[in-house]
């Protein structure tokens, strides 16, 4: 379920051109719901609606089709260790998931992300996880867990970062996240001498999440793409 912008809503550096339905950059409040019931004109989801649509925007509804996503599935006491010299790798990239998570999983040098949850995953979970150690810390790489594209109503909990760019990041629509009682330390960027912040919000346009309990050096919203 979208709508179209409101007046305070913002796109810089191209966001546009690949967030929002249809690439186009005008709806990005995305809430990715699972519909529970269809019955004559009336569709029932779960959970509710974060808030009221406003008809002034044009609010739309979009079924995606999830019949071949994966539902409830999980990793859990594995290491993944990554040889030296690649450029992009993850432990763990979901797509499309429901209901799926890594637990008790350690990360060693993975050259992009720990783990990755895209493209409407919804209800996905990250927990006692040990991330650390990645050789690539610039402009999207070094991720401890990313969050992406209508991604929704996921935990990360009780996990803990360390020598990477960022611990945690969310971009484009995602929605109703919880980050609780994780550890980082050592962020860094490859071309700054001093710690970034370790928990980010970094493309457009995140709302409504929960960070409780974490600790850290800074808790990063930056507008580089977006309101």
């Amino acid at each position: 379920i979208d709508q179209l912008n409101s007046a305070y809503m913002r796109t810089y550096n191209n966001s546009g051109t690949w967030c929002g339905r249809g690439g186009a950059g005008e709806r990005l409040l995305l809430q990715n719901r699972i519909v529970t019931g269809v019955t004559s004109n009336t569709i029932t989801i779960s959970p509710g609606l974060d808030f009221a649509l406003d008809s002034a925007q044009t609010p739309q509804y979009y079924y995606a089709d999830m019949s071949s996503a994966v539902y409830n599935a999980g990793i859990e006491y594995i290491k993944f260790t990554f040889v030296s010299g690649l450029s992009t790798g993850w432990a763990g990239k979901f797509r499309a998931a429901v209901w799926c998570w890594a637990k008790n999983c350690e990360v060693v040098s993975s050259p992009r992300m720990g783990f990755r949850f895209e493209y409407r995953c919804f209800g996905g979970e990250v927990r006692r996880c040990y991330i650390h150690g990645s050789p690539n810390v610039g402009g999207d790489q070094g991720y401890g867990v990313m969050l992406y594209w209508g991604t929704d109503y996921c935990l990360i909990e009780d996990n803990i970062f360390e020598d990477l760019h960022l611990a945690t990041n969310t971009e484009a629509m995602c929605s109703s996240n919880v980050f609780a009682y994780n550890y980082a330390e050592s962020n860094h960027y490859y071309n700054q001498p001093w710690m970034l912040g370790n928990y980010s919000h970094h493309a457009p346009h995140p709302y409504m999440h929960l960070h409780e309990g974490n600790y850290g050096n800074e808790w990063d919203q930056d507008f580089y793409f977006g309101s």
